[in-house]
């Protein structure tokens, strides 16, 4: 029985030295795959040694170059500090640069505004001297006027010498009228008296239809009253206990309303459509009329109608005070 064992220990020392011989061959491929692998990296190393002195020169060039920047930085430094400073010059003149272009500008808007001002001006001034041109044109006209007026004055002031000369022969040839007239009444009272009352029956009856006729006569005297406010005035003052006398007759005039007591007034009522201008002013012969009337003595009050009609006791007022003054 022990024969059969060889063959087994053979099989086990075939089958241990094959794979004895595998794992040889297996080795054998791991060194030959880790030699390549050896091969390929001392090529890298060589090639990184290649690179390492390559970049070694690179760095050696580069430290030349870095300490030839610095030499050539220290010969620029006071360049670049020049340039600095000359910068911040720059940018010192950019700002006085803007800031004088602001001036400029707001310089050419003032100059706008005085050039559009000074044209307003000379336009103003333009119309001023023609205003003044037609002023002086005016002025002229005026002067023209007034020496007319002076001459005229003196013309008028001897004529209303010799006006107020005739005003007065007149005024006594008035007073020896009056004075005539009243004792021409009285006498014609007194033979009127008599005649009612002499016992004569037809004389008695020629006096009472006289005194008949001579009352219808004057009931049936005409209004002495240019207007109903003449009228208004002349009622007002009579209840004021103020005496007038309408239409008295002077100096070839009528007066509207007329005191003699105890000055010599002249009242008159004067309306809008006869008395005033289209200018709005009052008529010149209301002046001459004033004038002549005022050379000859009287003091002259004058009324506008819409006066009386909004403070008729104002006017009252102003006449008392005129004959009181």
């Amino acid at each position: 029985m022990p024969k059969p064992a060889r063959p087994l220990i053979g099989q086990l020392l075939t089958i241990t030295f094959a794979a004895a011989v595998v794992g040889n061959l297996i080795l054998v491929g791991l060194m030959i795959i880790r030699l390549g692998h050896f091969e390929d990296t001392q090529k890298r190393a060589e090639e990184a040694g290649q690179e390492l002195a390559k970049t070694r020169d690179q760095i050696a060039t580069l430290q030349q170059d870095l300490k030839t920047i610095e030499e050539k930085k220290a010969v620029l430094a006071p360049l670049v500090e020049d340039w600095q400073k000359r910068v911040q010059e720059k940018a010192s003149a950019e700002a006085a640069l803007a800031s004088a272009q602001e001036r400029e500008q707001r310089i050419s808007s003032d100059i706008n505004q005085c050039s559009n001002r000074m044209q307003v001006l000379t336009a103003e001034v333009t119309a001023l001297v023609g205003q003044k041109t037609t002023t002086q044109g005016e002025l002229q006209k005026m002067q023209v006027d007034l020496d007319i007026l002076t001459r005229s004055n003196a013309d008028v002031r001897a004529i209303l010498t010799q006006a107020a000369a005739a005003e007065r022969r007149r005024a006594e040839a008035q007073d020896a009228t009056e004075s005539a007239t009243a004792r021409l009444k009285q006498v014609e009272a007194d033979n009127q008296e008599w005649a009612l009352n002499c016992g004569l029956a037809y004389i008695e009856k020629l006096a009472r239809h006289a005194s008949t006729d001579h009352r219808s006569a004057v009931a049936n005297k005409p209004d002495p009253y240019q207007s109903p406010w003449e009228k208004v005035l002349a009622d007002a003052l009579e209840t004021a206990g103020i005496a007038v006398v309408p239409q008295y007759p002077i100096a070839g005039r009528f007066l509207d309303l007329a005191t003699t007591s105890p000055k010599k007034v002249d009242i008159e009522v004067d309306g809008e459509s006869v008395h005033r201008t289209a200018r709005g002013g009052r008529k010149d012969d209301d002046y001459w009329r004033d004038l002549q009337l005022q050379s000859l003595g009287w003091q002259v009050c004058r009324f506008w109608v819409y006066e009386l009609r909004e403070d008729l006791a104002a006017c009252v007022r102003k006449v008392r005070k005129m004959l009181e003054s």
